[in-house]
């Protein structure tokens, strides 16, 4: 799943969208179809869902696009890179389980333009990559960093590119001097930020692996000088960072990849070098959508039944006792949509 929000100039939350890639089984028509990619939309003025604004294109039957990059620059989404798969589902009717089997690196870039509904290719990426960061600045630019390139062992790149729409064409950037990958894109202050991931320093041998305290740090290019400027510890943890969010100047977090929803949102201090819990917001209508007003989350009451019944239900899955066989037979896509609605 990759994700992407837009919103208009006047920074309206009223004119928020976020839209969100699925992969799986489509059920919008049939229940026995092929896997896929398609894209959903959500707006959080009415809280409601568009479920399938439209497919991916290009994919044949049963490959299916995972760790790629999706980012939009005003009325259009860019959808870039990742890694192509095969889901072998013979055997799992009824659920989005399966074999899956890596076929290719691709370094596509596909534009989806909103208004016009319409799919057009776009200049490839100079390094096929994927679980790369990637962002885009406020001068319509795509800059994408780091990623693995390879099927070959848990290895990151150094690699950097910038994309220019008007141009239509990729530009090579010197090289991070770290690889890494699971790492998050963020702009800020007019720079591009590659934070986190599973990194190391090209510079030194280690026999420690790309598993190194350097993941916690981050780099950051400044397109004024062209170059990349290494910060230790920037991010507060070991664990690579689910998402980094620049609001209004300000970046803020709410996971890891461990804990993708702690709880709470993190705001950084960029003097301190910190991630405290943001402070309640005044006055601030995009981030009363974001951060919470009270020590702990706050849900709809409808949350409160339906947190059990999920409960109980992954006990259920979970349970030794539970017969697989059995409870394919009775357990599919519609009685999990029951439970949500």
């Amino acid at each position: 799943m990759s994700f992407s929000s837009s919103h208009d100039s006047q920074n309206d939350i009223d004119c928020y969208r976020v839209y969100v890639s699925f992969c799986g089984k489509n059920y919008s028509s049939t229940p026995n179809v092929n896997m896929s990619n398609w894209i959903s939309c959500y707006y959080p003025s009415t809280n409601s869902w568009n479920t399938h604004v439209t497919s991916i294109p290009g994919l044949l039957e049963n490959h299916v696009l995972k760790d790629f990059a999706m980012v939009i620059i005003r009325e259009e989404i860019y959808v870039i890179g990742g890694r192509q798969c095969y889901k072998d589902v013979i055997g799992s009717y009824g659920n989005n389980n399966g074999q899956e089997i890596d076929i290719e690196i691709l370094p596509s870039v596909l534009k989806y333009n909103v208004c016009s509904d319409s799919w057009t290719k776009c200049a490839p990426l100079g390094t096929p990559r994927f679980n790369f960061a990637c962002m885009a600045s406020k001068d319509g630019k795509i800059y994408v960093a780091g990623g693995q390139t390879t099927f070959d062992g848990a290895k990151g790149t150094s690699l950097a590119e910038v994309y220019d729409p008007v141009l239509d064409e990729w530009k090579q950037l010197p090289n991070m001097s770290t690889t890494r990958y699971n790492c998050v894109g963020v702009s800020w202050q007019e720079k591009f930020y590659v934070v986190g991931g599973f990194a190391k320093r090209e510079n030194i041998n280690t026999n420690q692996g790309p598993y190194t305290m350097e993941r916690s740090s981050a780099e950051v290019y400044d397109p004024e000088d062209d170059t990349w400027h290494y910060v230790a510890r920037m991010w507060d943890l070991d664990v690579p960072p689910k998402q980094i969010e620049n609001v209004e100047g300000k970046l803020f977090s709410s996971g890891d990849c461990l804990n993708t929803w702690k709880g709470h949102i993190e705001s950084y201090d960029g003097k301190h070098n910190i991630w405290p819990r943001a402070p309640q917001p005044h006055k601030n209508k995009a981030l009363e959508a974001l951060i919470l007003e009270e020590e702990e989350p706050l849900m709809d009451v409808a949350w409160i039944h339906m947190q059990i019944a999920c409960e109980l239900f992954l006990r259920f899955v979970a349970s030794l006792e539970t017969d697989p066989k059995l409870a394919k037979r009775y357990i599919d896509h519609s009685f999990v949509l029951t439970i949500l609605v």
